[in-house]
């Protein structure tokens, strides 16, 4: 049995260049040097765990976690100033944007399993469910969707002399949405997707 808390943690972007297409005015782009994000923050989280060997080659493993998003992600403000170009307008020496994102708490679940196939070597295998924390009419290019399912399978080699290798591969099957956040000007046809396939592997003694 396993719990691990993780306090909230505030990340303020700062010290950026924001590059912003005033074509439409007759100015070509223009780059402010000095440029921030604020209002985000890593959440408050609570996980607990089991692990149970529940045959002498058989390894279950359970974990739910749970992230306070709804406390740490409501707002966020984009901000630049100090333009590449001199004679701008006072209206656009400086460049501010708001966006409501007002994000939801989030909770994943997460079942893996492992058995020993003989003394040197372990299969694995595993599959994480996470609820979707950003509400659609919020969505935002800025911002990445949430996988729906991410379903991982790999094995552990004991190489001897101490050595181990550990490979894995995860796959998160595709997300798809259709944007319908009114501030954003991308018309009704746009959408996003998202997947994900990766490996990982490990050699260690």
């Amino acid at each position: 049995l396993g719990a691990a808390y993780s306090s909230e943690v505030g990340i303020d972007l700062k010290g950026g260049r924001l590059t912003v297409n005033y074509e439409d005015l007759g100015l070509d782009r223009v780059t402010y040097r000095d440029a921030e994000l604020t209002g985000f923050a890593l959440p408050q989280e609570v996980s607990l765990g089991l692990a149970w060997r529940f045959r002498p080659n058989w390894l279950l493993a359970v974990e739910t976690k749970w992230y306070n998003w709804d406390a740490s992600v409501n707002s966020s403000t984009l901000r630049a100033s100090d333009p590449d170009r001199e004679n701008l307008d006072p209206d656009l020496q400086s460049f501010s944007g708001s966006s409501q994102l007002d994000w939801d708490d989030q909770y994943v679940v997460a079942v893996g399993i492992e058995w020993n196939y003989s003394e040197r070597t372990r299969l694995r295998a595993g599959l994480e469910r996470p609820s979707d924390p950003i509400p659609h009419e919020n969505l935002s290019p800025l911002l990445n969707l949430v996988q729906k399912e991410q379903i991982t399978a790999g094995f552990a080699r004991d190489l001897g002399h101490g050595w181990l290798f550990e490979y894995a591969v995860q796959y998160q099957v595709p997300h798809e949405i259709r944007y319908t956040n009114t501030a954003l000007p991308f018309g009704s046809d746009s959408e996003l997707e998202y997947s994900v396939l990766g490996m990982v592997f490990s050699l260690g003694r």
